[in-house]
């Protein structure tokens, strides 16, 4: 059986792993990243892009050292898209340098102070209607309006970036993927392929497949590695010809926001609001007619002066995958763990993942590993490799 030797084999083509892959290039170790889906696929290409920094939860009661560390994570970013951080993501170009937190008209007085408060640490400030852009702009409007400097990225964009690094050896793998180990640490990885197996051995192995950690993780069967666990969205978006371009968060006394929207461009030219926060996640109980119904209902509540009468609907359902806490509480900020030559790390929110996959890799340097495997790069040639995931919207064109 040919072998391919590498230094770090990192399953899951989401953020994490792609990010964690890159880092580990620029440290001059070799990478196979291998994902059974699409690239970016789940979770990932699910997300709305924010780069969060906290403010939308102290506004709504979160922790304040939460919040905090969002900050911290969403200037790792910045630097980043300015190609001056870790990786050089100045080829990208922001969906939107900010977002608008709307605090509703019957909540204004109520919540003043806490936006005050949060105002002070989260580049915060007040705007007028008329400085938020033309939605906003009429006398049908009623509330408060904050501009929040918090970057939105396209996903599609930072994943085809981040797969394009040199020397990144990518591999669709399927059912075909075994994981052969010994008292839990992985021995190699053997991969089916046309042409027959491949063993795949490293020196490390990262585990970044978010929901697809708990299958890798019971046929490592460790007992020093957490179980995971899943908080599920139910997600909507609507299409239009036209749509003004719109990155909202609108909120009430709860540490998830009533609505988060924003703007997408889909492959046919139409504009897509995409809708997550609060409806979100109580649409998890509703059925996809009903979930569009309370979304529909969500925003002529909101927006009654925007015709969204011949625009296109349709939602999906997402797990989000995290770390197993007592009672299924949220955990509070990214996670990794290290168990012999592996590691297994869930992020729980985008911005996190820089942040994550650097403290990742930092642990194994702190173990001792270097640079030293090379991988044959005529067998490497012979995966298969994985495509690019795509937005709902353009799925189902």
């Amino acid at each position: 059986m040919e072998t391919i030797q590498v230094d770090f084999a990192v399953f899951g083509g989401g953020i994490l792993g792609l990010w964690a892959a890159n880092l580990a290039l620029r440290n001059g170790f070799s990478v196979v990243l291998l994902e059974n889906q699409a690239l970016g696929s789940g979770q990932t290409i699910a997300a709305q892009g924010v780069l969060h920094g906290g403010a939308k939860y102290q506004v709504g009661g979160g922790k304040h050292l939460f919040s905090n560390r969002l900050a911290q994570a969403a200037s790792i970013w910045d630097a980043c898209l300015q190609g001056d951080g870790d990786l050089d993501l100045s080829s990208i170009r922001p969906l939107s340098p900010c977002q608008y937190l709307w605090v509703t008209d019957s909540l204004v007085s109520g919540l003043q102070a806490r936006i005050t408060a949060a105002a002070i640490s989260s580049r915060t400030e007040r705007v007028g209607r008329e400085q938020a852009g033309t939605i906003f702009d009429t006398d049908a409007f009623h509330g408060a309006l904050y501009r929040i400097q918090e970057t939105v990225i396209p996903i599609p964009d930072l994943v085809t970036r981040l797969a394009q690094a040199p020397g990144l050896h990518l591999c669709k793998v399927g059912r075909g993927v075994r994981l052969v180990c010994t008292k839990g640490d992985v021995n190699h990885i053997k991969l089916a392929t046309q042409d027959g197996p491949i063993r795949l051995l490293a020196q490390h192995y990262l585990f970044c497949a978010g929901e697809g950690n708990r299958h890798l993780i019971q046929q490592m069967d460790d007992d020093n590695l957490p179980h995971a666990q899943v908080r599920p969205l139910h997600q909507v978006f609507v299409k239009k010809k036209g749509l003004t371009p719109l990155y909202l968060v609108c909120t009430e006394f709860s540490k998830i926001p009533r609505l988060v929207l924003t703007t997408h461009h889909a492959r046919d030219g139409e504009t897509v609001w995409y809708l997550g926060g609060g409806l979100a996640e109580s649409g998890v109980a509703r059925s996809k007619q009903e979930q569009i119904a309370f979304a529909a209902a969500e925003l002529a509540h909101l927006f009654p002066w925007v015709d969204l009468s011949d625009a296109h609907w349709g939602t999906q359902r997402i797990n989000r995958a995290e770390p197993q806490r007592a009672g299924g509480a949220r955990p509070q900020g990214p996670f990794f763990a290290v168990s012999g030559n592996r590691t297994v790390a869930w992020p729980t929110k985008l911005v996190l993942a820089p942040q994550l996959a650097k403290n990742m890799l930092q642990e194994t340097f702190r173990q001792g590993l270097r640079p030293c495997k090379t991988p044959d790069p005529q067998i490497v040639s012979r995966l298969e490799k994985p495509a690019m995931a795509v937005p709902v919207w353009d799925r189902l064109l």
